[in-house]
C-alpha cells in the first residue's frame, strides 16, 4: 500500500485526484464529509462531482466533535463559556482546519445558536488541535474526537462538551461531559464521518 498525502481545500485536492484516477481498483481516498458532503454547498465550482464521480467502498469511522477551550480560558462548562464570550464581543476566536470544513461549520452553528449578538472570529490553522499559529492563539475549538482527545488527555485543551447524542464510553475524560442534545442545545449533531470512496466504475481487486 502506498499512501499519498494530498492535502488542501478541505479534502478537495485529494478528491479531484481520485476522481481523475484510473478506475482500476488501485486508487481509493480516505475522505470525510468535507469534500464529499459540505464542499458542494460552500464552493461555487468543484473540479469533481461527489455523486457522479465516486462509488462508496467502506465506512471507516465516525468521530463526534469535542467542544474544547485553551486552558487559559477561565471556564469549566458551556454555560460559563457563553457568559464569558458574551462579555467579550470580538475578543475570542475559534480554530478551524479550513474554511467550510466540519469544525468551521460547527463553530458557526454553535455561535448562531448561543451568541447571535456576538462577533466571534474564526482563526484558520493547518491543524486545529494545535494551540498556536503565527503567534495567534485560538480560544475555542470544535474538532473531531479522534484528532483532539489526545490534546485533552494531556491537558493542552480543556473539553466542555461532545456533539454526539450519547456520551462516549471509550473516552473516560469525556464521560462526564454534556452531550449536544442534553446541554449544548444545538440543532445539528456535528461530527466527522470518514470513509473510502473510489472513482465510479472501479473494479475491486482481491
Amino acid at each position: 500500500m502506498i499512501v499519498e498525502n494530498r492535502t488542501g481545500a478541505n479534502g478537495n485536492v485529494a478528491a479531484e485526484y481520485v476522481s481523475k484516477s484510473a478506475a482500476d481498483g488501485y486508487t481509493v481516498m480516505l475522505g470525510d464529509i468535507g469534500a464529499l458532503s459540505i464542499a458542494p454547498s460552500v464552493y461555487p465550482t468543484l473540479p469533481f462531482d461527489p455523486v457522479k464521480d465516486f462509488s462508496p467502498v467502506v465506512m471507516v469511522s465516525y468521530s463526534p466533535h469535542i467542544l474544547a477551550v485553551h486552558p487559559s480560558v477561565p471556564v469549566s462548562n458551556v454555560k460559563e463559556l457563553i457568559a464569558y464570550a458574551k462579555a467579550r464581543p470580538g475578543q475570542l476566536n475559534f480554530a478551524v482546519s479550513g474554511t467550510g470544513g466540519a469544525p468551521h461549520l460547527a463553530g458557526i452553528e454553535f455561535q448562531q445558536t448561543h451568541w447571535r449578538a456576538m462577533d466571534l472570529h474564526s482563526l484558520q490553522r493547518r491543524l486545529a488541535g494545535r494551540a498556536r499559529r503565527g503567534g495567534r492563539q485560538a480560544n475555542i475549538l470544535f474538532n473531531g474526537m479522534l484528532a483532539t482527545y489526545g490534546q485533552v488527555k494531556n491537558g493542552k485543551l480543556k473539553a466542555l462538551g461532545v456533539s454526539s447524542a450519547r456520551r462516549v464510553a471509550a473516552a473516560p475524560i469525556c464521560r462526564r461531559l454534556p452531550t449536544r442534545p442534553a446541554r449544548l442545545r444545538n440543532r445539528v449533531l456535528a461530527g466527522r464521518r470518514r470513509g473510502k470512496p473510489a472513482r465510479r466504475g472501479n473494479r475491486p481487486r482481491n
